[in-house]
């Protein structure tokens, strides 16, 4: 039986390393992070994003609503309100945290993202990992180079000088070894190899394939 309306309590702040380890489990917390893609599920339940925080990549579920304003939220700087969840498995131990936001309502943007992620500074290959003191964030770069191999319509490596790049992007992008392109993306290290995910392209020139 209800008996009135009570205070709704204040969130309390979490890390990335508090959600996976599984302690927060079903708490109402507050974090903060980048936002790196943003997907609608198929079946409209929930708008997906992949959050970058201090520690790790988290994947945040968000009731759905039509809200325009979810695909600008793509390299922003954001603070969210919701509850921890994780994926377990059969021996119970944690495999994914995730995080369930109730609406749109408990996002709120500290810092939007760049209007065009291709007026930013070119960032070398060689500098696109380096670390910038005081800060954790994973924002997009842009890098410039050459097509040396493709691997699938949404994947293919990438060189500029004597270095190397995997990109891997989100839509089907029609390359061949030679282009000359710019890309814009998320810098990741994925088995000791650096990568630029969700990325986006412009072919500006070709030459012979290397």
């Amino acid at each position: 039986t209800p008996l009135g309306r009570g205070v709704f309590p204040e969130p309390r702040p979490a890390s990335y390393s508090l959600l996976a380890s599984g302690s927060a489990d079903n708490q109402w917390l507050e974090i903060e992070g980048v936002v790196r893609s943003v997907e609608v599920s198929e079946s409209r339940d929930f708008v997906i994003l992949d959050l970058g925080m201090a520690g790790g990549n988290l994947r945040v579920l968000v009731n759905y609503s039509a809200h325009p304003e979810f695909f600008t939220l793509v390299d922003a700087e954001v603070r969210m309100r919701g509850v921890a969840a994780v994926n377990v498995n059969k021996h119970g131990h944690v495999v994914e945290p995730t995080f369930r936001v109730p609406s749109f309502t408990e996002i709120t943007v500290t810092r939007p993202a760049p209007p065009d992620a291709f007026a930013q500074p070119r960032v070398p290959i060689a500098g696109m990992m380096r670390p910038t003191p005081g800060k954790w964030q994973r924002h997009r770069v842009r890098i410039n180079g050459v097509v040396t191999r493709r691997i699938s319509d949404t994947m293919f490596f990438l060189r500029e000088g004597q270095l190397g790049l995997k990109v891997e992007t989100k839509q089907p992008v029609a390359l061949r070894p030679g282009d000359v392109i710019e890309t814009t993306g998320f810098p990741a290290m994925t088995d000791g190899l650096a990568v630029l995910q969700y990325a986006e392209v412009r072919k500006t020139g070709s030459q012979d394939a290397p």
